[in-house]
């Protein structure tokens, strides 16, 4: 993981860690009406970024940092790891709260391009308040990140994989969620994660 901003992760947070598994085939449906009614290309990763910056509306706590005290950032400034072949760097998204998931899924993709050409500047890498990587092409079963000093969560999205449901097999893949144990709790911090995958399962 690369650091843009002159910034560390912390050793200090009293840190948790929470897993969850999402159907990816559902995902996918809902992928595929997009791209049918809406003639737009989305991938995975862009939905799943989407979706977390719709949580934490909800959950505003996880988008801080605690320094003696709760610290509430405002905007919501997600950044998301790039890595195509240069080391990996980390885009900021700013502002991702006041956007659509049509302008997330174009300033991902403009993102990967200005990291491709090398002009992703300090102003795009700077000031973010939460963060999410994206292993869904690699083989990672399950990932629980770091959280950067400034910051008090993380997302890491892992690789599909084959699950049975008791009846047909299915696909799924791992959402984990590593977060400062001072500014929520276990079972709000589930909630939030559900809260995300319900986003994702049925919004079909």
């Amino acid at each position: 993981m690369g650091n843009d901003q002159n910034i560390s992760f912390s050793g200090s947070k009293p840190l948790s860690s929470i897993c969850i598994q999402i159907d990816d085939d559902k995902v996918h449906i809902l992928l595929k009406k997009i791209k049918e009614k809406d003639n737009f290309n989305l991938n995975l990763g862009e939905m799943v970024i989407f979706s977390i910056i719709k949580a934490l509306k909800e959950f505003p706590m996880f988008n801080s940092n605690y320094d003696q005290k709760l610290s509430l950032y405002d905007p919501i400034n997600l950044g998301h790891f790039v890595n195509l072949g240069q080391g990996p760097r980390l885009a900021v998204i700013k502002d991702a709260g006041t956007k659509s998931l049509f302008e997330i899924s174009k300033e991902i993709k403009e993102s990967a391009l200005k990291y491709i050409r090398g002009e992703l500047s300090a102003e795009d890498t700077a000031s973010s308040t939460i963060s999410v990587t994206n292993l869904y092409s690699f083989p990672a079963f399950q990932v629980s990140p770091p959280v950067y000093g400034h910051q008090s969560s993380m997302f890491s999205i892992a690789s599909r994989f084959v699950s049975w449901d008791g009846e047909k097999t299915v696909h799924k893949f791992n959402l984990t969620l590593s977060y400062d144990a001072r500014v929520a709790d276990c079972q709000t911090a589930i909630t939030f994660l559900n809260t995300i995958k319900r986003w994702l399962e049925e919004n079909n």
